[in-house]
């Protein structure tokens, strides 16, 4: 499990500890940290430029001579991206900085070039060549076009200050099977208040919203299984990408972003260690229950591999068929697409015995 050490502030002052005696002393307790990671940027030295101009290259279809400005002065790239336009602010690589090669993944050393006769005083940057592609920034392939998600961005700033890299480090943790309570960051945080006798800052939650659920019904088949399943409903969302901080704290705990609903309740189970899910309440019909599954029935899971299921499975179903295994991967119709929709939001409490060999023996595991 991958925990922030800025994450965990929020929850316990950490500021005047050394994050080697924080891994040091949480391993002591019983709580193996097995590697600490700086959280850095891969690149160096790349700056924020307009576009100025863009003329067509003279011995080239394919690319373009691009005038930008840096600040100091005006520089001339060999680009051929197809997503620049006059008047964008990108990230800029001038001869030294460090990036990341496209195919191989490796850092490489910018050089002096000379493309199709022409030299090009640097490159424009992707978010791939920034190796910041996970966050969502970019959809088309090409340019990060930088002033399109930060619009106050300026000419001349660092390109780590405006993708927002605090300095943090990443505690890579190994939580034992019966210590389920330290399995989120709060329960990580609570362990470190007890040992360095500093106070736990956490308040219960409170809901400001109506989230009754009308007429939709919830029913608990297999009470040995699942304790507690509540839900509510959340109407006219809007599906769009997740606020930067927040996409850049999932990405940190080995999460990818993926919508502001889907990562919301990534958010929440990281955060809490609670079981949170969503679902597109069109595609069901009033009505979940928790049970186990029927021997030998299948369900199709989000990586479009159909999975036969035995009797000790655990689901979350409608009146007619599985929507979520439990412990595992989520069913292929409980996607959450890209439109305006009424959301169904549910927590739960599973037993823990069987849940991670229920899902070892159908052949996959998740990180939800």
């Amino acid at each position: 499990m991958q925990v922030s050490l800025n994450w965990l502030n929020e929850f316990v002052d950490l500021s005047d500890i050394e994050v080697e005696r924080i891994a040091h002393e949480l391993t002591m307790s019983g709580l193996e940290v097995e590697a600490v990671e700086e959280l850095k940027p891969k690149f160096t030295n790349i700056k924020t430029v307009k576009i100025e101009k863009i003329d067509n290259h003279p011995n080239s279809d394919r690319l373009h001579l691009v005038t930008v400005n840096t600040g100091e002065g005006l520089k001339t790239v060999v680009c051929g991206a197809q997503n620049i336009a006059q008047g964008q602010i990108v990230p800029y690589a001038s001869v030294g900085s460090k990036v990341l090669d496209r195919k191989t993944g490796e850092m490489f050393t910018l050089t002096p070039a000379v493309i199709r006769g022409v030299e090009s005083q640097g490159m424009l940057c992707s978010a791939d060549e920034l190796g910041v592609s996970e966050r969502g920034y970019q959809e088309e392939d090409g340019i990060l076009i930088l002033n399109r998600i930060f619009p106050d961005v300026k000419i001349g700033e660092n390109a780590e200050d405006v993708l927002g890299f605090d300095k943090d480090y990443i505690l890579d943790v190994a939580p034992t099977a019966n210590r389920g309570d330290q399995m989120s960051v709060i329960g990580v945080a609570r362990e470190l208040s007890a040992i360095f006798d500093k106070p736990l800052k956490f308040s219960p939650l409170e809901c400001t919203r109506d989230l009754s659920t009308d007429s939709f019904k919830v029913e608990i088949i297999d009470d040995d299984v699942c304790k507690y399943y509540s839900l509510g409903v959340l109407k006219n969302i809007k599906i769009k990408p997740s606020p930067d901080w927040m996409q850049k704290r999932l990405i940190a705990s080995g999460v990818r972003a993926i919508n502001n609903v889907v990562d919301i309740t990534n958010y929440v189970m990281l955060e809490y260690g609670t079981p949170f899910h969503a679902f597109d309440l069109d595609k069901l019909d009033g009505y979940l229950c928790v049970r186990r599954a029927k021997e030998g029935e299948k369900i199709v899971t989000l990586d479009s591999v159909e999975r036969e299921l035995t009797n000790d499975s655990v689901l979350i179903a409608d009146k007619e068929k599985g929507v979520c295994r439990v412990g595992d991967l989520r069913g292929e119709n409980s996607v959450i697409e890209d439109k305006p929709k009424s959301i169904e939001l549910a927590a739960s409490y599973f037993t823990p015995s069987g849940t991670g060999k229920r899902a070892t023996r159908v052949g996959s595991r998740s990180e939800a």
